[in-house]
């Protein structure tokens, strides 16, 4: 689930209370650790706050996402990726997850089918 070393007292103790009660309606242990993110993420610990109600929460969780403009997104150097591919052990969504890691505000294409038309593979 998630690396418990690395995580406070509080958050162990809400891990483990969040993995019993998902388990218990069948949630997959990897949508609490996505939870659990999106809660620091927000700045919530365990208790929540006196007063917030499931609306003010869920907005906490998951806020509306930031529009940028396309001109302003880092476009992928095409050729650059074109190049790398023929280069042994290079696979494609690695060198997405590069891109992605280096340019948060990139492009968010879908898992399959974000090759450019033109390039070829």
């Amino acid at each position: 689930m998630v690396r418990s070393g690395k995580l406070g007292r509080v958050q162990r103790y809400l891990c483990r209370a969040c993995k019993k009660s998902f388990s218990a309606v069948s949630t997959p242990h990897t949508t609490v650790g996505d939870y659990l993110k999106r809660a620091a993420r927000a700045g919530l610990s365990w208790p929540l706050p006196e007063g917030l109600d499931e609306t003010r929460l869920e907005q906490l969780l998951f806020p509306p996402p930031v529009m940028i403009p396309a001109a302003q997104r880092p476009v992928p150097d095409w050729a650059t990726i074109h190049q790398e591919l023929k280069r042994k052990g290079v696979a494609l969504g690695l060198l997405w997850e590069e891109y992605q890691s280096a340019c948060p505000e990139g492009y968010r294409f879908p898992a399959k089918g974000w090759w450019p038309m033109g390039l070829g593979r």
